[in-house]
């Protein structure tokens, strides 16, 4: 199977998961991240990055109403279903919530709340007097009188709050925490958004609460103790219960809303059993209470829990679409009917032939609840487990450890996509009318897949560098990055600096050295402590020199131990070359030989494949795209040539795709496997994914899996032989001067002017802090010509245009 390509209802994602989703679909473009019912339960809402779109309860579309950009969650109607409530990130800092009434005779209306507060989860009151709304990053719960439009009161709650609820009667506010408790003199914190955040040796977040609020007073009255990042909240029809979905704990708390006890706690497991990663984020109540719904974001599910006694009971799961993040049900004749958003829904495929990772096909899924849900013994059955496609030919190892493999080598680069670089590699399924950086450019790694194995159906989990350098390093992402894809108002944590990105089970380096391994981490989730003092040109002569004058230092973001990190090796800078950070692998790597101690696992980050655009005077993108190849090639000819070559295997992988156009899909990457047991020459089309580098990697070394998602991971056996080929790899020489730079402005006119007038606007000292729809559009134009029409990929307003 294809990515993307529907086979009746069944869509495979490149998560490498199967949907096959009961009841109704509905699509449209851009990621959900909240839905609502109105009060008669005859209208539907959906919330997009830029839009609330309105259905009928059975799915038909009634309007659209443009908005500005959607927060984490944050959608209600009014008690007279006249209204729907938002949550927005507005220009600038300026949040607000907005108004908008549901038939379109008002219009849309922005009641402002503090300045980069990132408003979240809202509850009205029944009277639909005050809206009650979770600050994220002000770590307060707000109360905004709709009257005025003004937030009159705040109260601090527990650290970044995201879900509300009312009790019925109206007396009781309860908030859940997603960083739980503020941590105490003495603890362990990271920070997260200038909020210290409670953690553990790892750096993962390791508290979550529930704040209660009393309405009358506006004073906290408990911070009680949930699992961890909790998430969705509801309270029962009764007022009785409130259920919150415990996302990294992959378990439900119920709490009295009386005694403020813990009723239960119960656990949702993931598929397959036995390891962390089913993501509970968000939970429904039936209207009469008899049953409990949970959205189950990891297992593309909805967990479906029958009222028993003073608890609840797990009786089933129903398959959803891809990631499901929101919640409704209404009645029916035929009893209950679950609405189902989906934030991922069914990839970035649409109708045309050009795919981008940004256009994303959103979707709800519509089904009937309570008895007509899946029996749990046969869920994994039903619940989109992933995809295995593929059996490993008859001389592939069947466990990959036998092969003495003893060191890894994970290189990470960044932004593009398979065809950008192999769509004229001559071989595999390419298409050259989408490559940029073809073999001129990237001569290294065309070499490197001819001599070894072409993968032409390699995917990214994420879609950009905040989720996929999660992904390559943890298997997995957070609830609070997979809902941030519209604006990130916390933070961007590419660099490991944010506590609440972090998953449950930790990062490939911990259970490395878990289990006796050494580490050691080349630039990636470190942050630069020394000043930028040297440019590209000098950093390139002293990447030749004899000795290197130019120094570098970086330190551990908080995800990863200063004692793992390589500190004279650069962070994510892209002024200093690729080649310069190859010469201080080499230097240390030449070191690791004399000494004989090479570490079992090293981490690299080769960032300059992202580009500078074309800013005056810095290098150009292609002469960026060819210093990330010749640094590349250098690396695995030292390997290749050294003592350590007959133990060793090397993985190259993008952290994502989203600076291109590929014509299968938008995740599909480049990846590059190297060892001498690679088998050679061959083109390898079996369904890859960076799960599968990292359920790779482990087996390689050891390892057990970290959660749910390696663990389920196709491991890549078909590229693995058991005898192996010792000749080296040779590193060619660059075609293109590493030392060519943009021209200054005065010598540009027409497009080129503006490209580098855009360019030089963006901020380069982040990845992908720059627009992406226009720099994408930037580099295909330099590198095809300005007379060559941009691909053209289908947009709506929840996705990035190209114009």
């Amino acid at each position: 199977m294809i990515v993307g390509t529907r086979y009746g209802n069944q869509v495979l994602v490149p998560s490498n998961q199967l949907l096959n989703p009961a009841g109704e679909r509905i699509e449209f473009p851009g990621r959900p991240v909240d839905i609502a019912l109105s009060p008669n339960k005859d209208v539907l809402a959906v919330l997009l990055p830029t839009t609330v779109r309105f259905f009928t309860a059975s799915g038909e579309p009634l309007r659209t109403v443009r908005l500005q950009i959607a927060s984490f969650a944050g959608l209600a109607f009014t008690p007279d279903g006249i209204w729907i409530v938002s949550s927005q990130l507005g220009p600038g800092g300026n949040h607000s919530i907005a108004m908008a009434d549901v038939k379109g005779e008002y219009g849309v209306a922005y009641m402002p709340v503090p300045r980069n507060s990132a408003p979240t989860g809202i509850a009205l009151d029944r009277a639909g007097a005050n809206i009650y709304v979770a600050l994220n990053r002000m770590n307060t719960l707000g109360r905004l009188e709709i009257a005025t439009g003004e937030v009159v009161q705040t109260v601090p709650v527990g650290i970044a709050p995201f879900g509300v609820a009312i009790t019925p009667q109206g007396n009781r506010l309860f908030v859940t925490n997603w960083g739980g408790r503020r941590p105490e003199a003495g603890e362990l914190s990271a920070g997260s958004a200038g909020t210290r955040v409670l953690i553990d040796e790892r750096g993962v977040a390791s508290s979550g609460t529930v704040s209660v609020i009393d309405v009358a007073s506006f004073r906290v009255l408990a911070e009680v103790p949930v699992g961890l990042h909790p998430s969705g909240i509801q309270i029962s029809p009764d007022g009785r219960l409130a259920a919150i979905a415990n996302a990294n704990s992959d378990s439900l708390t119920l709490l009295d809303t009386g005694s403020l006890e813990v009723v239960d706690t119960i656990y949702l497991p993931a598929f397959p059993q036995g390891y962390i990663g089913s993501t509970p984020t968000a939970v429904a109540f039936s209207p009469g209470g008899e049953w409990l719904y949970v959205a189950c974001s990891g297992n593309n599910a909805v967990a479906v829990l029958e009222r028993q006694g003073q608890s609840y009971a797990l009786r089933g799961f129903v398959p959803t679409d891809w990631y499901p993040v929101a919640l409704a049900v209404s009645p029916s004749s035929k009893g209950d009917m679950v609405h189902v958003a989906n934030s991922k829904g069914i990839g970035s495929r649409n109708a045309t032939r050009l795919f981008r990772v940004s256009q994303a096909l959103g979707t709800v899924n519509i089904f009937s609840g309570g008895t007509a849900s899946i029996a749990e013994p046969d869920a994994v059955s039903f619940t989109n487990h992933p995809f295995q496609n593929a059996t490993a030919p008859t001389d592939s190892p069947q466990n990959l450890k036998e092969l003495g493999i003893e060191h890894v080598f994970l290189i990470i680069k960044e932004n593009r996509t398979y065809d950008q670089v192999f769509g004229d590699l001559g071989q595999g399924n390419g298409d050259p009318n989408l490559t940029l950086y073809g073999w001129q450019v990237t001569p290294n790694q065309h070499e490197l897949a001819l001599q070894f194995a072409t993968l032409d159906n390699f995917y990214t989990s994420g879609a950009v560098s905040a989720d996929g350098h999660q992904w390559l390093t943890q298997a997995m992402v957070t609830d609070y990055i997979e809902r941030a894809h519209a604006g990130y108002p916390r933070s961007y944590p590419f660099d490991g600096t944010d506590a609440l990105a972090f998953a449950p089970s930790g990062f490939l380096w911990n259970n490395a050295y878990g289990f006796g391994l050494s580490v050691r981490i080349f630039g990636e989730f470190t942050v630069p402590v020394s000043p930028q003092t040297r440019t590209w040109v000098e950093y390139l002569r002293d990447s030749e020199a004899p000795v290197r004058q130019i120094s570098e230092r970086s330190r551990g973001s908080g995800a990863v131990w200063d004692t793992f990190v390589e500190p004279d090796y650069p962070a994510f800078r892209l002024y200093v070359p690729d080649v310069w950070r190859a010469r201080v692998f080499l230097d240390k790597f030449q070191e690791y030989v004399r000494q004989g101690n090479l570490p079992n696992l090293l981490i690299l980050q080769l960032p300059t494949d992202h580009t500078e655009g074309t800013v005056p005077q810095a290098a150009t993108p292609a002469a960026m795209v060819a210093d990330n190849d010749l640094a590349t090639g250098r690396i695995v000819e030292a390997i290749s040539r050294s003592p350590y070559w007959p133990r060793s295997a090397i993985f190259i992988v993008e952290d994502d795709a989203q600076d291109g156009v590929d014509h299968v899909d938008g995740h599909r990457t480049v990846c590059l496997v190297v060892s001498p047991y690679v088998r050679r020459g061959v083109v390898d089309s079996t369904h890859y994914n960076q799960t599968s580098v990292l359920r790779t990697i482990e087996e390689l070394l050891g390892m057990p899996p970290m959660n749910k998602f390696d663990a389920a991971a196709l491991p890549m056996r078909s590229l693995f032989v058991k005898e192996p080929d010792l000749r080296p790899f040779l590193a060619l020489p660059n075609r293109i001067r590493l030392d060519t730079l943009n021209p200054p402005l005065t010598a540009l006119n027409g497009r080129e002017r503006a490209a580098a007038q855009d360019s030089l606007a963006m901020n380069f000292k982040l990845p992908d802090a720059a627009p992406e729809e226009v720099l994408n559009r930037i580099l295909w134009h330099t590198a095809r010509g300005w007379d060559l029409p941009y691909p053209p990929v289908p947009h709506g307003p929840d996705c990035p245009k190209d114009d």
